[in-house]
């Protein structure tokens, strides 16, 4: 079982900054928790080969299951 999904983002300014999520699964459900999250955070751009949030604040670089 995980108890936490981080999403790992990285702001314009440079920044990595880590989102935390309370998440209470198996590793299987979690992925799958992470992959709709970047769905409804960040937009594709085929063009760069980059997530950006939607939020124009930065792009996501992946996520942690713990």
């Amino acid at each position: 079982m995980t108890s936490k999904l981080i999403a790992i983002v990285l702001l314009l300014n440079g920044t990595v900054q880590l989102q935390e999520y309370s998440y209470v699964g198996t590793i299987h459900e979690c992925f799958d928790m992470g992959e709709k999250l970047r769905i409804k955070t960040s937009t594709y751009y085929d063009q760069n080969n980059t997530w950006y949030l939607n939020d124009g604040s930065g792009t996501w670089q992946g996520f942690i299951c713990k």
